[in-house]
């Protein structure tokens, strides 16, 4: 499906575009770039959207998807993991730290079946929830911990340090791959005061980095000078996205040598498909799939369905108010 973007790192890898203007409408050949936080400009690229070739912008939207296939990322992960770290090993246990059960099984559990199916114990260290119980149904040893990821309390932090030493130490693992923020930080550092192998995933710098303010400038440099520390001794940190490997490196937290990208966590292509065909029993299992049901579109009408968190900084407000200029017809 062709999309309409921003400029902002890890949304702008997703068009392509060679040259980007920044304070215009960027039409690349699988869908529409913008700058953030402008409402006035996305309603302008919902209506260029409209005279577009979509049929053209969806074929070359399906050859770009190639790139993210779950297969490339799981071969990614042999040859610069697997095979590089492990293979002579006897006793192959991996340990992956996240802030969620949740991260691992949605966007993980096809590499981590992967990993297991290679031979290798998974050892998933992330606190709890509904999810959990699949991933333990898929021979993963899960083990539940507590983290507050936007807490800044150091008695919650020191509580998280220790259970996450704890569970390292009666592992006692061949690797370990932490995501996210604080796994990171703290996997890293435990790992390595353990002379553990180990290799950090940035699944995005988070708002740490958006600058808003003196207080939010001081608390990035705090947070900069624990990467600096936590990453001196890892072997590899992977990235999503080049504007994030060039923020750490530009920063001085690792040399150029250690990082490396990774294009995404990966897309079954194989299910998510576009030659899917609605069954004909399908029962909607929420109301906004009874009101899709209800008043499907038309050939020609064009629909936009915006995918985020409920976050502010991610468009919601952006979206609301252009979705509510392009149903009234707004003149800019």
């Amino acid at each position: 499906t062709p999309i309409i973007t921003t400029i902002n790192n890890g949304c702008r890898e997703l068009v392509k575009i060679d040259n980007i203007n920044n304070n215009d409408i960027n039409i690349g050949n699988n869908g529409i770039l913008i700058k953030p936080k402008d409402e006035k400009m996305l309603y302008k690229a919902m209506i260029k959207f409209g005279s577009l070739d979509r049929n053209k912008l969806a074929l070359n939207a399906l050859i770009e998807s190639k790139k993210y296939d779950i297969k490339i990322i799981n071969e990614i992960y042999k040859n610069r993991i697997l095979d590089k770290y492990l293979c002579d090993l006897r006793n192959k246990n991996i340990v992956f730290v996240s802030n969620s059960c949740f991260g691992m099984f949605n966007f993980r559990l096809n590499t981590l079946q992967y990993i297991r199916d290679n031979g290798y114990n998974i050892h998933i260290i992330a606190p709890f929830d509904d999810t959990t119980k699949y991933l333990i149904d898929n021979n993963f040893k899960c083990y539940d911990i507590f983290i507050d990821p936007k807490s800044v309390n150091p008695l919650k932090e020191l509580r998280f340090i220790k259970e996450l030493k704890n569970h390292i130490t009666k592992i006692n693992p061949n690797m370990i791959i932490n995501y996210t923020i604080k796994p990171i930080i703290y996997g890293s550092f435990i790992a390595n005061r353990l002379k553990i192998p180990n290799i950090a995933i940035t699944t995005g710098l988070g708002y740490v980095f958006i600058p808003k303010g003196m207080i939010k400038s001081i608390f990035k440099r705090f947070v900069v000078k624990l990467y600096k520390i936590a990453l001196k001794d890892t072997q590899e940190v992977w990235f999503l996205n080049k504007d994030d490997k060039d923020e750490f490196i530009n920063l001085n937290i690792i040399e150029s040598n250690k990082a490396f990208i990774l294009p995404s966590e990966g897309i079954d292509l194989e299910h998510f498909k576009p030659d899917f065909i609605k069954s004909a029993n399908f029962k909607p299992n929420n109301k906004a799939q009874e009101e899709y049901l209800e008043n499907l579109p038309k050939d020609d009408e064009i629909r936009f369905l915006l995918i985020a968190r409920m976050l502010y900084d991610k468009g919601i407000y952006e979206f609301y108010e252009a979705a509510k200029m392009y149903k009234n017809g707004a003149k800019i």
